[in-house]
């Protein structure tokens, strides 16, 4: 784990390995590598083996656009690179612009690359935004917390209307998955469950309400799975 230092911005700072960063994502490690590294990378690491926090944001979004869309890299690299020209905007995945603004013109975009329908363009833009609501801006339009995805889809099919309980806030416990409102580590309360202590008395040790406590066990296990 990269160290933090006073006075900078924690969201920019090289604070992730890959393999960290590719655990919370519920990413292959060789396929964040591969977004991250060489010639026709689509992220910029701040150091080669270690990523910002804004890093881990522009994999999320990314992740989304190719699990849930299956869109091919060079077709979303194509339509960003649009993006940027359109809005003069050098990391629109970062921004609030994409999602108010950006995000017509991306999908607008991958229906001329691909060919879409107008159903494919309306589910594309309904996806997208879904993804985007787990992102916490600050005042300036700047991510500033990701509530990572750590469960199969709720009964409604959208990702926005899970629960928030699991919170990476790069300026909490160092960026480290947490219970949201608290400083309790997702790591540590997987741990003491996986040694044999109930969920029960995981709650009120920590008092935490049992539904945020388990979800700390899914993301943990989410974690370990991944890696």
């Amino acid at each position: 784990m990269k160290p933090m230092y006073n006075g900078e911005d924690p969201r920019a700072l090289a604070a992730y390995s890959q393999a960290e960063a590719a655990r919370y994502l519920g990413l292959p490690r060789a396929t964040l590598h591969g977004w991250t590294a060489g010639r026709d990378r689509l992220i910029e690491p701040v150091e080669d083996e270690y990523l910002s926090f804004n890093n881990v944001v522009e994999a999320y979004v990314l992740s989304a656009l190719r699990r849930e869309h299956k869109l091919k890299m060079g077709v979303i690299r194509r339509a960003l690179d649009f993006v940027r020209a359109q809005m003069k905007v050098e990391r629109p995945l970062l921004q609030r612009t994409f999602e108010t603004d950006g995000v017509d013109l991306f999908v607008a975009e991958l229906d001329r690359l691909v060919n879409a329908s107008q159903h494919g363009q309306i589910a594309s833009r309904v996806l997208i935004a879904d993804h985007l609501s787990r992102i916490e801006r600050d005042e300036r339009g700047l991510a500033a917390k990701l509530f990572p995805v750590v469960r199969s889809l709720s009964p409604d099919g959208l990702i926005a209307s899970m629960p928030r309980h699991i919170v990476i806030d790069p300026s909490v416990q160092f960026g480290r998955p947490v219970i949201a409102g608290t400083r309790i580590r997702v790591a540590a309360v997987a741990s003491r469950y996986e040694s044999g202590e109930s969920i029960s008395a995981l709650s009120v040790d920590f008092a935490c309400p049992i539904e945020a406590i388990e979800e700390a066990i899914r993301a943990g296990n989410r974690m370990r799975v991944a890696a």
